[in-house]
């Protein structure tokens, strides 16, 4: 029968013998009844006979404590009354009950937080969480389980085994079981003692990760406006303005009449006129033609670089920014219908089926193969504990936590509810002490954060964010994508200054500002003379009115000495005058008004030509007294 078991097992099972004390002959004595037991019962000795038809042996350093798995027929639990009796009399405090005590332990591994080595026993170097734990418990309560454990593999538990029906062998079989079992209403119904938890088995959901957030949640980012450009093409750009600003400051230099602002004394200005130009603002005001072909490559060059920079800023904020799931609970995925992943047969399993009838749920053998299964689209969210997660995102850098922890689950061992045949609920009352005691100080969490640690470096986010960051990176515009508009722009500029150049030195330039500052000086003479006409002709209208007004005055008077009997003829008479006069009078004011608007607009039209004849005085000495003649005449 023991060679037909350990044939059907999945593994092959290794029995190493004890360093103990006649541990050989226990090994003996255990083999011959474990014998005939198995002779004795059945070979299919399953929890469930329609789908699994043979178990493995449990692993573990002792063959004493190696039993069939889900076989109900031995009992490896103490009896632990007597002890119970001692802390009744108050000869033993609570916490030192257990002390000196072999307590039978089964354990769940190989596991996340569990390792074993190539023989199926603990790992010694590296045995994982569960034995960190357990090994801080047997020091501080001063029991002992080094010789008196077995390992489970759930593997093993067949298609239609739940979890609950391990938890309830393992109770029943063993003094104490080490995993993360979460308490539910029929674990505890089935005499199932759950002390003091230490893992987050909290419930919450997973899915596909988004940046929707990333504004209000996520890291302040301040170089987000310099994304949609490398770091090469900024640097094109910055020393472009500049150098464009120089050479339209060069122009001005060569031929003073290139701009009307006159900057050939200031090129910090024509730097910040051509900055300024990059935001497609259009700030020059040329005069000559190089000018104006410079000024035009400039514009053009920022008109295709700021279009290139705000079509790209755009692009990252839409990639960004694309919305995420709009689900803040269980009760919200539920009510949209969505497919919900989850590891079948478990506590969570329970919980939700209970709470959410209607829910879509699909069950996966494992949390790892549900959040797989969010990214293969099976389903929409996955619903795991708050411990598996934080275990497992570490490869599933492409889902988040979503939305509000739907129930506060704290997990732990377990422990048979007994407190009369063997009395093991004592068991449980003592871990509870130093479970509690291992939380306040702080034991449970560094050891927590310590697992989390080995386990990153073997994390594959880092590839996939430095992927997602050459993604990025890859998005971004180089100088090599925008080099030939740079090249256009520096092709003209230099063509321009070239052609400036040439100009002023074949004399050119000199001869064209003689001919325009010739120009201006007939202009000028023209106007004043104008405006000495328009002075005649004001001095001609006054002395008219005047001599009108003499005119109607010795008409009154003679009016008057015809007509001295007569007064009403005389009033009226002067009536008239009076309204000649006033219209005359009027007309005399208007005539005025225009004359001074007239001089006015000639002396604006003088200050201007001024400011330019000023600016040419260097280049200009030898014409400087004629033009000064000029203006003294127009003065005069």
């Amino acid at each position: 029968g023991m060679h037909e078991v350990l044939k059907m097992s999945d593994t092959t099972m290794t029995l190493p013998r004890s360093n103990n004390k006649g541990s050989h002959q226990l090994w003996k004595n255990g083999f011959i009844i474990n014998c005939i037991v198995v002779f004795l019962l059945p070979a299919t000795a399953t929890a469930d006979t329609s789908s699994n038809t043979h178990f493995p042996l449990t692993n573990g350093s002792n063959p004493d404590f190696q039993t069939i798995l889900f076989n109900e027929s031995l009992n490896f639990r103490k009896n632990v009354c007597n002890l119970h009796q001692q802390y009744d009399n108050r000869s033993v405090p609570l916490a030192d009950v257990l002390r000196g005590l072999n307590i039978s332990t089964v354990i769940r591994c190989p596991h996340l937080y569990c390792n074993t080595n190539s023989d199926n026993l603990l790992d010694q170097d590296d045995p994982g969480l569960f034995v960190v734990l357990l090994e801080e418990l047997a020091e501080r309560a001063g029991f002992y389980w080094r010789d008196s454990y077995a390992l489970v593999n759930n593997k093993y538990m067949g298609t239609n085994t739940s979890f609950d029906e391990l938890l309830f062998w393992e109770t029943k079989t063993y003094d104490l079981a080490v995993s993360w079992w979460t308490e539910t209403t029929r674990r505890i119904r089935k005499g199932v003692d759950f002390p003091q938890g230490w893992y987050e088995a909290d419930i919450i959901m997973v899915g596909k990760s988004s940046n929707s957030d990333e504004g209000e949640t996520g890291e302040f980012q301040f170089d987000t406006f310099l994304k949609p450009f490398r770091v090469g093409l900024w640097v094109a750009i910055v020393l472009t303005i500049v150098l464009s600003g120089l050479a339209y400051y060069l122009l001005e230099v060569l031929d003073h009449r290139s701009d009307k602002k006159h900057l050939e004394k200031r090129p910090v200005e024509s730097i910040i006129i051509t900055a300024i130009a990059f935001t497609t603002h259009f700030e020059y005001t040329p005069r000559t033609t190089a000018a104006w072909l410079f000024a035009l490559s400039v514009s053009f060059w920022a008109m295709i670089v700021a279009s290139a920079y705000t079509a790209n800023l755009a692009s990252f904020f839409v990639v960004q920014n694309t919305p995420g799931l709009q689900i803040q609970s269980v009760g919200g995925a539920v009510a949209y219908g969505y497919p919900i992943c989850l590891m079948g047969k478990t506590g969570i399993d329970t919980v939700l089926t209970g709470d959410f009838r209607s829910g879509n749920f699909i069950r996966k053998p494992s949390d790892t193969e549900a959040l797989q299964g969010v990214l293969d689209g099976d389903c929409k969210v996955a619903a795991l504990s708050k411990g598996s997660w934080e275990h497992n995102q570490r490869d599933y850098c492409e889902l988040e936590w979503i939305g509000r922890k739907y129930k506060q689950i704290l997990a732990g061992f377990a422990t048979r509810h007994d407190s009369g045949t063997k009395c093991t609920s004592l068991i449980s009352e003592v871990i509870e002490i130093h479970f509690r005691d291992m939380i306040d100080e702080g034991f449970v969490k560094n050891a927590w954060e310590d697992h989390l640690k080995k386990i990153s470096g073997a994390s594959t986010c880092s590839a996939e964010l430095e992927l997602e960051e050459s993604d990025i990176e890859s998005q971004r515009l180089t100088f090599k994508s925008m080099a030939g508009i740079f090249i256009c722009h520096a092709a003209i500029s230099i063509l321009v200054i070239a052609f400036t150049v040439v100009a002023k030195y074949t004399g050119k330039i000199q001869e064209r500002n003689e001919r325009l500052e010739k120009q201006e000086i007939e202009q000028l003479k023209k106007a004043a003379l104008e405006n000495r006409e328009l002075r005649k002709t004001v001095a001609s209208e006054i002395r008219k009115s005047n001599y009108q007004q003499e005119d109607t005055d010795s008409a009154i008077l003679d009016v008057g000495g015809a007509s001295s009997d007569d007064e009403f003829s005389v009033m009226g008479v002067q009536e008239t005058i009076y309204a000649l006069r006033s219209q005359m009078q009027r007309s005399q004011n208007q005539l005025s008004e225009e004359i001074r608007k007239t001089q006015h607009a000639q002396k604006q039209d003088i200050s201007e030509i001024k400011d330019q004849l000023r600016s040419t005085q260097q280049q200009m000495k030898e014409q400087m007294a004629s033009i000064l003649l000029a203006l003294n005449q127009v003065e005069c």
